[in-house]
């Protein structure tokens, strides 16, 4: 027996493959084993001729004839390399047959079954199960209709996600710009203070430096007139505080004072205050409404939503581009036949990201000055937006993606490629500029987060949308070998970037939310926990398709094919939802704020059948505090009530309380209690009662978490 892997036995193989026509690469053999394997003599031997089932016809290269002079492996064989020769052209001529046949029908076989060869014979290159008649019809992926035995498996898979998208687009139509970012802190004149005199001018004070936007405070009379002097800005020494000066023969009356501003993440945040001066005379109840419900409401629902639209297009076509090129360059094995629609859809992402930053620069401008359409195209406003953080984000990013546009399309030589690499890290960078990122603290940490996230995230995204295309297009060419492959390579891309993606991810989690708690008590909180929810469902298609889909290519399996490219799909749709939650997450308060775990703490809540009660503490410290209490009517404007308001604050983990304080009446429908009821922190509780008349008391509790 031959140890050394030649040998009769590989001589007499050589002899009939060469008898045949064959090249050594067109060679295929039942089973790969290693050379001079023990068992190989024995099947020679024993195993007897392969029988290939009646109506299959063997996969063997149809190749011209020609001479060849016969070598001492073919005369050792037993001369059969013509006979060989013979049966290979018989077969080519009966294939050939076979494709006139009737469509539908298997073709003609010859009388009896084909032999090829005692043990060692030519065999076709993959599974008998997977051959197709001529005629069988295909799907549009190349695959045939009784391949992939989990349909209805698959299938409800693709209704859930289409069920998840529709979701999450009702999530993002009814999304509103964020509620308060930046916390208006006081104002003078108070809220609802009576005058005896006009003031010289109106001041607002947040808890952190805001930008003044075109407009940003604004005084109109109760015939809906505007009053002031129309210099609204900063105070220059302090960039926390707004003003606005007022005429010196300013008449008695009721007025509204209107702000808008932007915090330093550059979302908008709004409201309205009332003050009277000298004898008040009866006010126009519908215009005073009017001008509440637009300083609170800001723009119609439809720009909000537009904005949002927006945010979500450049958020897709930014991944898609930066995550084409690292597909691009560090997965595609650059098969000339692909490289044309693959960049394309990369440009394309490109070209809708830019589109998009250009208009969200004009809407952005309506969002923060509450100016409605005439703000579009007001070269004042765009240039406050360009030089906010919000501005100067897009210009970086506008400039990454001209730079992907131009070199995109030759990107195989080394200039384009340095050029696509400098783009798409601009691309990405932008993101850290602008929104949470540039508030937030410890900045180091948020910064480098955010970074990591939005660079594993293209990786993960645009990688596998390129994926899907290009495994379609092997699909087509039955080529599953290169399929497997590149989806291998693309796991190994993947799999760095999901570890990169959980690990920024937590950080950023980490930086907005702080407690556990924040998570259920805010929208913020709610909405990340869907992202997770989605990201897991998507994490759990990957490991399927890494583990169980790509081996089973790797091995012919008929119906792999088919599963994979569903499941991609799925896992595109799937990443498509994260990208819209993460558009409205970003414009929603975080839940750190929102839940009073940093800063100053503030909520509404019901109070009787027509009211609501604003509730803020400041700064929400185990310590003294100041807890402000505002009463809204329906409109949204103070309730016009002075009656007496008590506080009761208990601490039940300590069984402290109930410890009642009678509040100081600020202003109509305004009161302020200031002192150290709020020493432990922990969970408390503090009950409100308003007597509105002598008749009527509302009341209602409010749970608050006081930080150490």
């Amino acid at each position: 027996m031959d140890q050394s892997g030649g040998g009769p036995l590989r001589a007499a193989w050589a002899g009939r493959a060469a008898g045949a026509g064959l090249r050594r690469s067109q060679w295929h053999r039942p089973h790969r084993r290693r050379p001079g394997h023990p068992s190989d003599e024995h099947r020679s031997r024993s195993a007897g001729p392969v029988r290939v089932p009646a109506g299959v016809l063997p996969r063997v290269p149809v190749v011209q004839p020609r001479p060849a002079p016969v070598r001492a492996g073919h005369a050792a064989a037993g001369g059969r390399g013509e006979r060989d020769r013979a049966a290979a052209l018989g077969r080519r001529d009966g294939r050939q047959r076979s494709r006139t046949a009737g469509r539908g029908q298997p073709p003609a076989h010859p009388a009896g079954p084909v032999r090829t060869g005692a043990g060692h014979g030519l065999v076709p290159a993959r599974n008998p199960r997977s051959q197709r008649y001529p005629g069988q019809p295909r799907d549009r992926l190349g695959m045939s209709p009784r391949s992939g035995p989990h349909p209805g498996l698959l299938a409800a898979g693709q209704r859930a996600g289409a069920a998840l998208v529709l979701a999450v687009g009702l999530l993002l139509a009814l999304a509103r710009p964020a509620g308060a970012h930046a916390v208006l802190q006081a104002t003078n004149p108070a809220d609802g203070e009576e005058l005896e005199t006009a003031p010289a001018e109106v001041t607002l004070q947040f808890n952190e430096p805001v930008t003044a936007p075109l407009g940003a405070v604004r005084v109109f009379d109760a015939n809906a007139e505007r009053v002031d002097l129309g210099d609204a800005g900063n105070v220059s020494e302090d960039p926390s505080r707004l003003r606005v000066g007022l005429p010196g023969d300013l008449r008695d009356g009721t007025y509204v004072a209107t702000w808008s501003a932007l915090s330093t993440d550059a979302h908008p945040v709004r409201g309205a205050f009332l003050f009277t001066v000298g004898d008040v005379e009866a006010a126009d109840d519908e215009a005073l409404s009017a001008i509440f419900a637009q300083a609170e409401g800001g723009d119609s629902p439809l720009v909000a939503t537009a904005a949002s639209g927006l945010r979500f297009l450049v958020y897709i076509g930014s991944l898609l581009a930066a995550g084409g090129v690292i597909f691009l360059l560090w997965v595609h094995d650059r098969r000339p036949a692909e490289r044309r629609p693959l960049t394309a859809l990369a440009t394309v992402g490109a070209g809708v990201a830019a589109v998009a930053s250009v208009i969200g620069i004009a809407v952005q401008g309506v969002l923060v000055t509450g100016l409605g359409a005439a703000a579009l195209l007001d070269p004042e406003v765009l240039g406050e937006t360009l030089t906010s953080s919000y501005g100067a984000a897009a210009v970086v990013r506008l400039a990454g993606l001209g730079a992907l546009l131009a070199a995109l399309p030759r990107l195989w030589n080394r200039p384009a490629i340095i050029a696509t690499g400098v783009g798409a890290a601009a691309v990405l960078a932008s993101f850290a500029l602008t929104g949470h990122t540039v508030s937030t603290e410890p900045r180091w940490l948020v910064v480098g987060a955010t970074l990591s996230h939005t660079l594993a995230g293209a990786a993960w995204f645009g990688g596998l949308v390129l994926l899907l295309v290009a495994l379609r297009s092997r699909r087509l060419a039955d080529d599953p070998a290169g399929g497997g492959r590149l989806v291998a390579r693309f796991s190994t891309l993947a799999t760095s970037a999901i570890v990169l993606v959980s690990a920024a991810g937590l950080a950023l989690v980490w930086s907005q939310v702080r407690a556990p708690r924040a998570l259920i008590a805010s929208a913020y909180g709610w909405t990340l926990l869907a992202k997770v929810a989605i990201v897991a469902a998507v994490l759990a298609v990957g490991f399927y398709n890494n583990r169980r889909l790509v081996p089973a290519i790797t091995r012919g399996a008929g119906d792999a094919w088919q599963r994979l490219g569903r499941t991609v799909r799925f896992e595109v749709i799937g990443l498509l939802a994260v990208v819209l939650v993460t558009a409205v997450l970003v414009n929603l308060v975080p839940a750190r704020i929102a839940a009073g775990v940093t800063g100053v703490f503030s909520t509404y809540a019901d109070i009787g059948e027509d009211h609501q009660i604003n509730m803020t503490i400041d700064p929400n410290r185990a310590g003294t505090n100041d807890v402000h209490l505002y009463l809204l009517g329906q409109d949204g404007r103070p309730a016009d009530t002075t009656g007496d308001l008590v506080l009761a604050f208990s601490l039940p983990a300590e069984d402290i309380g109930p410890i009642e304080r009678e509040a100081l009446l600020a202003g109509p429908g305004h009161w302020l209690q200031t002192g150290p009821e709020l020493s432990i922190p922990g969970e408390w509780r503090i009950e409100i009662r308003i007597r509105v008349s002598d008749f009527e008391q509302l009341s209602t509790e409010v749970p608050v978490t006081v930080n150490p």
